[in-house]
């Protein structure tokens, strides 16, 4: 039986079974990203690139009925809706795209959020402070990499996108926008155009991980998480955002007529 070795901190930890390896990998004490070898002389791989790994942490223990978690006090609930049966934060693809637009992307903060708290509650780690998750340059690409190999999701169907790229891919279009608008320098209404662009279509990169949890959502008979208290207050306040834009605009306007 092969012996594993795996890279923790910057040390080598092992050796290790196999089993271990899944383990620690479900359990979110290591990512897919970690290096691991099955063999003290073995080259260092990712966990994501050995088939075998893969296979094994995705195969389905049993057809598991999602029960539900009951770490979530009642204030959660309240920005829930009271969803708390969900495979993670359940909404129509619609209802993310126009929110994203309507609230000029501050809803993509909250969507962010709501899929790291599930993860939080699931794993009983609710005593973690979201705010020093984030804190973390990388906190976005630890959510999507657990979406992606999270057990319960792959026990009904097998994830279809690759987290990295996905988030890589938002990272890379934000940039590409902020350093279009400096070349051009952008004003007024072009201003305006450019924060809707930035903070809006970068949700194209997370469509794909919606579209995967609602799948499984829909093949467990689960219902959409209902519009919570973090929702309107996204509404409210990209309201007021688009009035300021649209006023800056007009005055813009104005000025050059």
């Amino acid at each position: 039986m092969s012996e594993w070795y795996y890279s923790e901190f910057g040390s080598t930890k092992g050796p290790v079974s196999e089993s271990t390896i899944i383990d620690k990998v479900l359990k979110q004490e290591l990512e897919v990203e970690s290096y691991v070898a099955d063999g003290i002389n073995k080259p260092w791989k990712k966990i994501k690139d050995i088939p075998e790994l893969l296979e094994k942490i995705h195969q389905p223990e049993s057809a598991i009925p999602h029960t539900g978690d009951n770490t979530m006090d009642e204030f959660q609930k309240y920005l829930d809706g009271d969803t708390t049966h969900n495979v993670y934060f359940y909404i129509p693809l619609s209802r993310l795209i126009k929110m994203s637009i309507f609230t000029l992307g501050l809803y993509q903060l909250y969507w962010w959020y709501k899929q790291w708290y599930y993860w939080a509650c699931k794993k009983k780690q609710s005593h973690r402070s979201f705010d020093r998750e984030f804190g973390w340059m990388l906190a976005e690409l630890m959510i999507l990499e657990k979406i992606e190999t999270d057990k319960e999701l792959n026990a009904v169907i097998r994830s279809d996108f690759n987290g990295t790229r996905l988030f890589w891919g938002w990272v890379l279009f934000g940039i590409l926008l902020y350093a279009f608008s400096y070349v051009l320098k952008l004003k007024g209404v072009f201003d305006t155009l450019f924060y809707f662009m930035s903070f809006s279509f970068g949700i194209a990169f997370l469509l794909p991980v919606q579209s995967y949890i609602n799948k499984v959502n829909a093949k467990l008979g689960n219902k959409y998480d209902k519009p919570g208290l973090g929702h309107y207050l996204c509404l409210v306040l990209g309201i007021i955002g688009w009035g300021l834009e649209i006023i800056h605009g007009i005055r813009y306007l104005l000025s050059v007529i």
